[in-house]
């Protein structure tokens, strides 16, 4: 395959080909490191019962007696 065309193609098998060539090359020959891990610490009274939100928000109107 030419330089030119490893750019940009329309034929569905040959971008199936280039797409699976450049998964190879992600996972395997590229060391993943995750920058970063959070982590979300969360306390209440016992007789409260709340739901944690994707954006950390703790709201009153989660929360349950």
């Amino acid at each position: 395959m030419a330089a030119g065309d490893r750019k940009r193609t329309l034929d569905d098998a040959k971008r199936e080909k280039m797409l699976s060539e450049l998964s190879g090359i992600v996972f395997n020959d590229v060391a993943l490191t995750p920058m970063h891990r959070e982590v979300l610490v969360v306390a209440a009274r016992i007789d409260l019962q709340f739901t944690t939100r994707a954006e950390q928000y703790t709201l009153a109107a989660n929360s349950k007696t």
